[in-house]
């Protein structure tokens, strides 16, 4: 678990002094970010297993195949709650007033469309520049209900293509639609961040 929580204090390090600056933290139109914002979905994408491809020594490249043991959704879980608690502190830090999201929920779970995945939800995400994949397990504070499907994060794109599009794009459509309302109606930003753990790096 300290080696878990060590991991998370350096991947908040290397992702929150970029998406906490107030003109890239990414909301697709979700109103203008300005000094509070509300947010609507937190989600933390452990990697459990990766494929990819390295160079050698001398010049070429071998493929290597890593995956994670050893850890229990319950440490995942507590970690997803430390690192929304570090990235609320950092909104803060920043200058950033973050709003009870209580009336947002409220909205969310009266439309009836959106369907949170479970804990620990498995999807395929792309990462690097050759469009590498592995596997990611998907978690959300308690407090969120389960993972959304979410179009702002790029590199699960994978679950919007081909056969699982016709059971997610529907919820991801309304999830936007709601959030977009809300801004619109308080003129409150909507923020979804993505945080990504990576226990291997092949660089």
């Amino acid at each position: 678990m300290a080696r878990l929580v060590a991991l998370l204090a350096i991947s908040m390090a290397l992702i929150l002094p970029v998406s906490l600056q107030a003109q890239e933290l990414k909301n697709s139109g979700r109103g203008t970010i300005g000094e509070e914002v509300v947010i609507g979905s937190f989600t933390v994408a452990f990697f459990h297993s990766k494929k990819d491809k390295m160079r050698t020594f001398d010049g070429g490249r071998k493929s290597m195949e890593v995956s994670l043991a050893g850890v229990s959704p319950e440490q995942l879980q507590s970690v997803t709650e430390v690192a929304y608690d570090e990235f609320v502190s950092d909104l803060a830090a920043a200058g950033l007033k973050v709003r009870d999201r209580a009336d947002l929920a409220t909205a969310l779970a009266r439309s009836g469309k959106i369907k949170p995945f479970d804990q620990g939800h498995e999807v395929k995400m792309y990462f690097g520049r050759e469009r590498s994949q592995g596997k990611v397990l998907l978690f959300t504070p308690d407090t969120f209900g389960g993972p959304v499907a979410n179009r702002d994060h790029e590199g699960l794109a994978l679950m919007f293509r081909g056969f699982k599009m016709m059971s997610v794009m529907p919820s991801a459509l309304e999830f936007e639609a709601v959030t977009k309302s809300y801004a619109k109606d308080t003129g409150v930003a909507v923020i979804n961040p993505l945080i990504v753990i990576d226990f291997a790096d092949f660089d």
